[in-house]
C-alpha cells in the first residue's frame, strides 16, 4: 500500500512537471513577444531598445535557461528586469508586462471570476454531454453514435485552457480580430443583483434588479391608475410620488439599473402632463419641485442622457413650483 501511494505521488509530480513544461513551451513558441509589447507602450520603441528589453527579460536565452529561471522563482524570490527592477516574492510566477504587478497576486484577485467561468463551463459541458449521450444511446451503433462519441472524445482530450490561450494569442494579439479589454472588473466589485418577488407565495419569482426596476416603472410608477389613486390622497399622494422618484434615483445611483426611457416616462407622466401639474399645484407644489430637481440631478450626474426639451420642461417646472410656494 505504501509503495502504491509513493508511485501515485511520483506520477502526480511528473504530470505537474510535464504540464508546466508544455505550457511554458507554448508561451515560448507563441507569436507574441512581451518585449515588443512593453517597447510599444512607451511610444518610443526602437530596434535597439527592444533588443535591450529582450536581453533584460532573458528572451534571448534558450528555452531551457528560461524554464530553469522560472522554476527557481517558485522557491526563491526573484528580481526581474523590465525597464525597471521589480521584486517578485516566491512562489514567483512572473511580473505582468501590462499591469507591472505580480502574476500570482493578480491570479488571486481574479479567482472569483475564474470560479464563475468554471461553473458556467461545467453547466454548458454537462448540458451538451447529456444531450450527446442521449442521442448516441438513441441511435446506438449507427454512424450518428460513432460520430458523437468521436466528437466528445476529441473535445475532452484537449484542455480548455489550451484552446482559450491559443485563441487569445492569435485572435487578439496576432490577427487583431478582437480587442483586448482595457480594464478588468472583478465579480466581487460588480456583482449581479437579484430581486425575489414573493407577492404570490405559491409562485415566487426571481428577477434581476434591472428587470424588476423596469417592471415597477411600467406597472406602477407611470401607471395612470396608480397616479389617479395617488391624486385621491391629496398632499400625501403627491409626497408618495416624489418619494417614488427618490427611490428610483437611489437605485440608479447605487446599482445603475435605470435606463433613459424610465426617466423619460417619469418626466412625461409627472412633470409634462398638465393634469398632474395642476394636481401638484393644488395639493403639494413642494413635491413637484422635488421631483423636477431630482430628475435634473440625474442629468447633471450623467445618469440620464436627457433631451433638451426634457431639461427645459424640468427647469420650467422648478420655476413654477417656486412661484406656487411663494404665493401661499
Amino acid at each position: 500500500m505504501f509503495g502504491y501511494i509513493v508511485r501515485r505521488i511520483i506520477a502526480a509530480f511528473l504530470v505537474v512537471v510535464i504540464t508546466s513544461m508544455c505550457v511554458f513551451a507554448l508561451f515560448f513558441l507563441g507569436p507574441s513577444n512581451p518585449a515588443d509589447a512593453i517597447c510599444q507602450r512607451s511610444g518610443r520603441c526602437t530596434a535597439a531598445r527592444q533588443a535591450a528589453l529582450e536581453h533584460e527579460l532573458g528572451l534571448d536565452q534558450s528555452v531551457v535557461s528560461q524554464y530553469g529561471a522560472f522554476v527557481k522563482g517558485l522557491f526563491v524570490d526573484r528580481e526581474i528586469q523590465m525597464g525597471a527592477t521589480y521584486h517578485c516574492d516566491a512562489p514567483c510566477l512572473g511580473i505582468s508586462y501590462i499591469s507591472r504587478q505580480e502574476v500570482r497576486k493578480e491570479m488571486i484577485d481574479k479567482f472569483p471570476v475564474t470560479i464563475a467561468v468554471a461553473v458556467g463551463g461545467s453547466i454548458i459541458f454537462l448540458t451538451v454531454g447529456v444531450t450527446m449521450g442521449a442521442l448516441a444511446a438513441r441511435w446506438r451503433g449507427s454512424i450518428t453514435d460513432r460520430s458523437l462519441v468521436t466528437g466528445s472524445l476529441m473535445m475532452s482530450s484537449v484542455p480548455e485552457y489550451v484552446i482559450c490561450l491559443t485563441a487569445w494569442i492569435y485572435l487578439v494579439n496576432e490577427w487583431g480580430i478582437f480587442k483586448d479589454g482595457d480594464s478588468y472588473i472583478p465579480l466581487t466589485q460588480d456583482p449581479k443583483a437579484w430581486f425575489g418577488d414573493s407577492a404570490d407565495p405559491s409562485r415566487p419569482v426571481v428577477r434581476s434588479l434591472a428587470e424588476e426596476a423596469a417592471r415597477v416603472v411600467r406597472t406602477r410608477v407611470v401607471n395612470p391608475r396608480w397616479i389617479e389613486a395617488m391624486q385621491r390622497h391629496g398632499y400625501k399622494g403627491a409626497f408618495e410620488m416624489a418619494a417614488t422618484v427618490d427611490y428610483l434615483f437611489g437605485y440608479d445611483a447605487t446599482a445603475k439599473v435605470v435606463d433613459d426611457w424610465m426617466y423619460e416616462r417619469v418626466t412625461a407622466a409627472y412633470v409634462a402632463d398638465p393634469n398632474v401639474r395642476k394636481f401638484f399645484e393644488r395639493s403639494n407644489p413642494w413635491a413637484l419641485k422635488s421631483i423636477a430637481e431630482r430628475l435634473l440631478e440625474a442629468v447633471e450626474r450623467q445618469m440620464w442622457d436627457a433631451s433638451d426639451d426634457a431639461i427645459a420642461t424640468l427647469r420650467q417646472a422648478v420655476l413654477e413650483a417656486e412661484g406656487w410656494e411663494e404665493s401661499r
